[in-house]
């Protein structure tokens, strides 16, 4: 049996660009970003964007390779379409490391949702692409 997902639910209207990548390149990653497994894993998250005096702390609900939806109180600072930085803090019982490893990287505010206090991210790049930062450039931010 193939399951089927239905594609009038997964479209979006991208009125935005982000960096060099075109209008339709993003809409196309949006419209197909339940091609990935998502998991219900809770794990810290920090949010950054322009006008931010500091990250933004959360916990994802789910995740998956291009995109999660993370919890935090402060999700009425984000707007859609929003760029931001996102930077998972992974325990060592999650990554096997001797200590927390963050993964970087950017994505796109495409839904926010206020009864569930969250914002719903389209990462950039697949999350295996994200970049491992140390506590040097964590501490930076």
């Amino acid at each position: 049996m193939q399951l089927k997902v239905e594609q009038h639910n997964l479209q979006k209207d991208i009125v935005y660009s982000v960096g060099t990548q075109a209008k339709s390149e993003i809409s196309w990653q949006i419209e197909d970003r339940r091609n990935h497994i998502r998991l219900s894993h809770q794990l810290l998250v920090q949010l950054s964007k322009v006008g931010l005096y500091s990250p933004i702390g959360g916990m994802t609900e789910n995740v998956s390779q291009d995109g999660a939806f993370i919890k935090t109180k402060d999700w009425h600072l984000f707007q859609l379409y929003d760029q931001v930085v996102v930077t998972f803090l992974l325990p060592p019982s999650f990554s096997g490391q001797h200590r927390t490893l963050g993964l970087q990287g950017t994505a796109v505010v495409v839904r926010l949702v206020e009864e569930n206090e969250g914002v719903a991210v389209h990462f950039i790049r697949l999350l295996k692409q994200f970049e491992r930062m140390d506590e040097s450039q964590e501490a930076c931010g």
